[in-house]
């Protein structure tokens, strides 16, 4: 009796086993994952033999974290620490941009994603076919977004900025340029283009030019791409773009939105709080400063 109790024991253990792993089987059949990595792009749509600039200006273009690909020239931003909603559940991107989320085979999802670049967007997940990688990506056209704040006037001046005789100067240069700014900016226009150069804590649109391994000198960048490229490398506003705080990207109220009047950085204010939002997002000043390195400023 006690050898038929042992082996019924040993039986119903094995059973239970079993069944386990039948259930585990069944569970891991039914599940598939959704994987891949969020990023924004912004493309340089240019051959830079088509381009003005020395050989010196394009290597350091390349060298400044832009790279070649088959749409011109690009710049990667992986959205690290995204908010990624499906089903209701939130997920979050790691420091890559990547991830890599459970769902339930032969159902179909939505997926919403937590940045400004994606406003009103929603991705199709279906999981009827297995596992499904997927890279949800927005590209943003580099010349449209580095639109000058103004058709007719440089990156701070307006019509209502201060215009007082204190605050303006203007000179005419032997080659008949024009020189004149506010709040410790230079303008320089000639050839119907317009560049400037700026004091520390003058007043800026956007600290977009103010990348460690550039000139410092705002470009427009229709007459100057190579440039303008090269100083907007790691300025605020190429820090700001793969920031979830800033709306930069965003298609309704982002520096490249359809209605000019709402775009986030395009209208000049004499307010700190009110121009370079994007420097505030990143927690720099608002203020014209210089980086001194890929990582930031010195003593911003």
């Amino acid at each position: 009796m006690k050898k038929l109790n042992k082996l019924l024991t040993v039986v119903f253990s094995f059973l239970l086993i079993a069944l386990a792993f039948t259930t585990a089987a069944n569970a891991e059949e039914s599940k598939s994952k959704v994987y891949g990595k969020l990023k924004v792009e912004l493309i340089f749509p240019t051959n830079l033999e088509d381009v003005e600039g020395t050989e010196e200006d394009k290597e350091l273009l390349l060298s400044t974290g832009w790279k070649e690909s088959l749409d011109g020239y690009v710049r990667e931003y992986p959205l690290d620490n995204t908010k990624i909603i499906i089903d209701d559940k939130e997920y979050t991107t790691d420091s890559d941009g990547n991830f890599d989320i459970d769902l339930l085979k032969g159902k179909q999802y939505q997926m919403k994603i937590k940045h400004p670049a994606f406003e009103g967007q929603s991705i199709d997940i279906d999981t009827n076919k297995g596992d499904l990688y997927v890279e949800p990506e927005v590209k943003v056209n580099f010349m449209t977004f580095m639109e000058d704040p103004s058709e007719d006037v440089d990156n701070t001046s307006s019509e209502v900025a201060d215009t007082s005789s204190a605050n303006k100067i203007t000179t005419m240069a032997s080659s008949g340029a024009h020189t004149g700014g506010f709040n410790g900016e230079t303008v320089i226009k000639d050839g119907g283009h317009t560049d400037a150069t700026y004091k520390k804590n003058s007043y800026v649109t956007c600290n977009r030019f103010n990348g460690s391994l550039g000139d410092q000198k705002y470009y427009n960048k229709a007459a100057h791409k190579v440039k303008s490229g090269v100083n907007f490398s790691w300025s605020d506003c190429d820090w700001a773009v793969g920031d979830s705080a800033s709306p930069c990207l965003s298609p309704t109220k982002g520096d490249y939105a359809s209605d000019p009047n709402k775009r986030y950085c395009k209208s000049f204010s004499i307010s700190i709080s009110a121009s370079s939002r994007c420097s505030i997002d990143i927690g720099h000043k608002a203020l014209y400063h210089k980086h001194t390195s890929s990582k930031g400023p010195s003593g911003y």
